[in-house]
């Protein structure tokens, strides 16, 4: 038989390793909630084991006493330690307060003090007396007053950190349930075996079963770590992530069965969490269990789940993840549902109010495109009727009001192509040309077109242009052509007395790039400063004053500014109310290579043309007719007009042409569906007959529409003699 010494020493022994084993495990799981406080609770433990073996094996009673005294260093911080432990697994832990920390050292720290300094008032132990068990001679004390002190306020510590865990943790899933019983009945078996003991109830006098219940404790908490997931699910982190989602989630085992449930899930399925825990995925799920069909889902699964209450239905993003444990074991799934009903129909009517959006974009672009023919049309008219009169014997005063009508015919022109400029822009739509042009000739071109409004005026008009400007550029003259003059025109418009002054320098330049800025200053009624900032909103003017004054639709300077930033320049204004503004705007330009120079053009209208062939024009406004007809035959040309497509394309059957005109809005057949039939007539005789487009129509898509319909080239309206020529230049003396 094995003495009592080596026995003692066994279980002694037994419950110091278990206890540091257990102190390293939850070391390792020093990141989960309360593992921290049970690591030093776990030292505690060991310590005291460790002290009492080591008073057991002295036969020095003042070595034995030394090692009874240290073993109350752990002693007094286990309930404390318990106690914090309770409140940090159960979300508690706002209470853990320096203030309370405090509080709940006073008393343990007063009984070190006393177990210390015993010897000088024996408040903690009266009288020490010794009890044999077998070979080992065992302290056996007579407790003092404030030992009893100590005693109640560990055991009060102990039961309320219970208390808190069982109050907490029976509202919660099984597997909780399973941990906190496990750990309730780990802590209780030393506070037992120690009740045994300090009440005189030990089978052996002077034996302390609390050391060795440390090994029931071990062998508890081993199996809630490694069998119920003690310290990798913990309760308050579900409390606090998965029971505050507003995410619904489920949890299954490999069986399919739901093993928890948040209470958002809950509710949204009207279910009650007893009803549930324990039950098919399919009870809450319904069709989209299906999945579950197949083997072990080994990826992540997203997806869409359509529920309905009553006539509500209700739509879920759903998203499945398969569970492993840390040994890679497949443990289950994890189901994450988010309630998405409100997004969705939010989606339905933001994509119905983009359709409704765009049908609203082309029923505007086919109006602007109905509005532009419709006023182009009788412009064609004023305009070709009056450049035809110009060239007749005119009184000044006729040539007077024909000045008057070409100048309102040109206002308005103005204001329908800075509606549709602006429509381009505002669809995206607005594209730039990239081509060789001279800059110095185009400053020179635009401020050519001012002289008569200087002259009116009486104005003074001075230009600069810097030397280091190179002749040729690389970009788009029309735009800037339509900037400056915007920029030019809105100067004269506001300027009754003084000087414009337009310059031209270079802001920079780096490889193949310059960057180019121009001014425009004047001296006219200026801006107040608190007003430039609506200068380039759309339809904006200072105020209705300014409107009724000077006119205009407030759109110039807004496509100054869009064009500008579609180049990738930038405009800003210096203005002073009373003492005019200066308009200044970067663009960066390449520069030309020598073999980019343009061909040297030719000046069409200043040449008269030698012209000889037959021509049909298709033209259904009778002023139009005339005009064209007119300019035609002033270049000896033999003219045949019809008033639609159906006799366009019998004229064609009867006649052989050099060129038609083609008006694209006919009655009976338009201009699009006549060349469609030409072109077919044509496969037969084998001939191709140039058609040129004539139309009203100047919106983007125009020109592609007219091209994919068989014609070989684009005239808008109002008709300009001198493109016309051009036009009929290059296709009849080929």
């Amino acid at each position: 038989m094995l003495s009592h010494t080596i026995l003692y020493v066994i279980f002694s022994s037994a419950s110091i390793v278990t206890t540091i084993i257990l102190a390293f495990l939850f070391w390792l799981r020093r990141n989960s909630v309360g593992a921290k406080t049970m690591c030093v609770l776990m030292s505690c433990a060991a310590l005291w084991s460790f002290s009492d073996l080591l008073s057991a094996l002295s036969s020095n009673i003042h070595l034995k006493l030394f090692w009874d005294g240290f073993s109350y260093v752990g002693v007094v911080i286990i309930p404390v330690e318990w106690f914090v432990f309770s409140l940090r697994y159960t979300g508690r832990e706002k209470l853990i307060t320096f203030r309370n920390s405090v509080l709940l050292s006073i008393i343990p720290l007063i009984t070190m003090l006393m177990v210390i300094t015993n010897s000088h008032h024996h408040f903690f132990v009266s009288k020490m007396l010794f009890t044999r068990i077998g070979e080992l001679n065992i302290t056996d004390p007579i407790y003092g007053i404030w030992f009893w002190v100590h005693t109640a306020y560990s055991y009060l510590l102990i039961v309320i950190g219970a208390f808190i865990l069982l109050k907490k943790l029976l509202s919660q899933p099984k597997i909780y349930k399973t941990q906190s019983t496990l750990m309730i009945l780990a802590t209780f078996a030393p506070f037992i075996g120690n009740i045994v003991f300090v009440f005189g109830f030990s089978p052996i006098d002077g034996f302390d079963p609390t050391v060795f219940s440390f090994i029931f404790t071990g062998l508890l908490f081993f199996i809630g770590m490694f069998r119920y997931k003690l310290f990798d699910l913990v309760p308050i982190a579900r409390e606090a992530v998965i029971e505050s989602m507003n995410d619904l989630i489920v949890i299954l085992d490999p069986k399919h069965r739901i093993i928890d449930i948040n209470k958002a899930a809950l509710h949204s399925f009207g279910k009650i969490a007893s009803n549930v825990i324990g039950s098919h995925v399919s009870d809450i799920l319904g069709s989209k269990s299906e999945i579950f069909k197949n083997n072990i889902i080994k990826s992540i699964i997203n997806d869409k789940l359509v529920t309905y209450e009553g006539n509500r239905q209700k739509i879920y993003d759903f998203k499945l993840s398969p569970l492993y444990d840390t040994k890679s074991k497949f443990s289950g799934y994890f189901i994450v549902m988010r309630d998405i009903t409100d997004l969705e129909n939010a989606m339905r009517e933001l994509e119905e109010s983009k359709q409704a959006a765009e049908d609203a974009n082309k029923a505007k672009s086919r109006f602007l495109a109905s509005m532009s023919h419709e006023i182009r049309t009788p412009l064609n008219g004023i305009l070709g009727m009056s450049h035809l009169l110009s060239s007749a014997k005119l009184s000044e005063e006729e040539r007077i009001y024909l000045k008057s009508i070409e100048y309102s015919a040109g206002s308005l022109l103005e204001i329908i192509n800075d509606i549709l400029d602006f429509s381009k822009i505002e669809a995206g739509k607005m594209e730039l040309e990239e081509i060789a042009f001279n800059i110095k000739s185009l400053m020179k071109d635009v401020i050519d077109t001012f002289m008569y409004q200087k002259n009116e005026k009486g104005l003074k008009l001075e230009t600069k242009i810097a030397d280091s400007i190179p002749d040729y550029i690389i970009g788009d003259p029309v735009r800037i052509r339509q900037i400056l003059i915007n920029l030019i025109g809105n100067a004269f418009k506001f300027t009754e007395k003084g000087s414009i002054d337009i310059r031209l320098e270079k802001a920079g330049e780096k490889g193949n790039e310059i960057l180019l800025q121009f001014s425009v200053s004047d001296t006219g009624i200026g801006i107040p400063k608190e007003k430039i900032g609506n200068l380039f909103e759309s339809f904006r003017q200072l105020d209705s004053s300014t409107t009724r004054k000077y006119g205009g639709t407030g759109l110039g300077l807004a496509i100054v500014d869009n064009l500008i930033s579609i180049m990738n320049g930038n405009i800003r204004v210096e203005s002073e109310l009373g003492e005019g503004s200066k308009f200044l705007f970067t663009i960066p330009f390449k520069l030309v290579k020598s073999y980019q120079l343009p061909a040297k053009e030719k000046e069409e209208e200043n040449r008269d043309l030698e012209l000889k062939g037959e021509i049909l024009l298709a033209e259904d406004n009778r002023v139009n007719q005339l005009l064209t007809a007119k300019l035609l035959e002033k270049k000896k040309l033999k003219v045949d007009v019809v008033e639609n497509g159906i006799r366009a394309l019998e004229k064609v059957k009867e006649k052989d042409y050099n060129l038609i005109f083609m008006d694209i809005q006919m009655p009976i057949m338009d201009g699009f569906e006549a060349t469609e039939a030409i072109r077919e007539f044509e496969k037969q005789s084998g001939k191709h007959i140039p058609i040129i487009a004539l139309t009203a129509n100047a919106t983007e898509g125009d020109m592609d529409r007219c091209f994919s319909s068989g014609m070989d080239d684009y005239l808008s309206k109002p008709l300009r003699p001198e493109k016309l020529y051009k036009c009929l230049d290059i296709y009849l003396n080929k």
